[in-house]
């Protein structure tokens, strides 16, 4: 395994490596308006507030470029260094690829990326059964990570609980909505958590800056997790397991009688295994068809989720399964965007993380609770 320096964002020599690799993307961001003569990216990245993305989760391409024009406008830009005081602007890359042979983490390390981001996988930020066993004893993909290793990764990759963090991904990634929740269930501000509306090529093709060069991500198995973290986490919340999905259908009601709905966005595979009376959603439709980064409108979302028929805002508690608990989080999002109050009460509207790789396959489920519409 590499030492921690090697490959770390934020050790002296990593940083020193990555702001190197930045100085092609400084100078295009002068040549083109977006960054004053003088500031380095990580002083453009610090400013006092966005109101642009201030309580937005689906941002656009737009939104995002006037971001980081707000940033280099403020008074902390031109020092040539960073201000740690306020909050800053932090592009996390989540590109992350179910089929294929893409791999985001490494697309990420070898360009081209936005300027100065950071890059989270989802399978290695996780409560991975090499590191947590006694978390993962069934060595589920892609579970939400303990309290320590988020925040511990957050401290390497130099973001603050007060920072605005715009997730991104690139032309062919869909599933940028897991990194969205991974950072609401552990506690940041739900107001400076975004989603940009388009994907990497977009923000290139509009003039946003961009690095080459290879970087490198760091590993969660290299992560020191006995340090006290100055980011504060809190435990995943919005977050159920497999006994909560088995108390539901114990009772024996049907999804319009009982006071729960579990709602499925899987595409073909839920036809050949689901949980009785699921509602099946496809995650495929709340997206535009042409650009699977963006969201459809509200009203859009709406009329989808009626047809089904859920209300966004019901009284029911809604549980969202999937396959990994990746997909059920672009749910999440759209019910949140339909004006559902998702986070207040973290019982009421959850992710069941364990989903239909470990409902599907565990021995002490009934088989009557496994159904199949093939």
């Amino acid at each position: 395994t590499s030492s921690r320096s090697s490959i770390s964002f934020f050790s002296s020599a990593a940083r020193s490596r990555h702001l190197q690799s930045s100085s092609a993307c400084i100078s295009l961001g002068h040549s083109r308006g977006l960054l004053p003569r003088g500031a380095s990216i990580s002083a453009a990245m610090s400013a006092l507030s966005f109101p642009m993305l201030e309580g937005s989760t689906f941002v656009s391409v737009d939104d995002c470029l006037e971001a980081l024009q707000a940033s280099v406008s403020s008074s902390s830009v031109g020092t040539g260094t960073a201000t740690h005081d306020g909050p800053k602007l932090v592009f996390v890359d989540g590109s992350w690829y179910h089929r294929g042979d893409r791999n985001g983490r490494l697309e990420f390390e070898d360009g081209p990326r936005v300027a100065g981001a950071r890059h989270i996988d989802m399978d290695d930020i996780a409560a991975h059964p090499d590191l947590f066993p006694d978390l993962n004893p069934k060595g589920l993909p892609q579970m939400l990570p303990p309290a320590r290793l988020f925040a511990a990764f957050m401290d390497e990759c130099g973001i603050a609980n007060s920072d605005h963090v715009i997730i991104y991904g690139k032309d062919g990634c869909v599933f940028t909505p897991r990194i969205w929740f991974l950072f609401r269930s552990m506690g940041h501000d739900p107001s400076k958590i975004h989603l940009m509306q388009g994907p990497f090529e977009e923000w290139e093709a509009k003039g946003g800056s961009v690095e080459s060069g290879r970087t490198m991500v760091p590993q969660a198995a290299d992560l020191d997790l006995g340090r006290e973290p100055s980011y504060r986490p809190a435990d995943a919340k919005n977050v159920v397991g497999m006994e909560d999905i088995l108390e539901v259908l114990d009772e024996g009601r049907s999804m319009a009688e009982g006071d729960t709905l579990i709602l499925d966005p899987r595409g073909s595979t839920f036809s050949r295994g689901h949980m009785p009376g699921a509602i099946h959603i496809p995650y495929s439709s709340l997206v535009e068809r042409d650009n699977a980064l963006k969201f459809k409108p509200k009203e859009e979302l709406l009329r989808i989720f009626q047809d089904a028929g859920v209300a966004a805002n019901t009284d029911k508690r809604i549980i969202c399964s999937c396959g990994s608990g990746v997909s059920a989080c672009h749910l999440v999002a759209a019910l949140e965007e339909c004006g559902r109050d998702v986070w207040s009460d973290d019982r009421k509207t959850v992710i069941y993380d364990g989903s239909w790789a470990e409902f599907g396959f565990d021995p002490e489920v009934p088989d009557k609770y496994r159904v199949s519409s093939e």
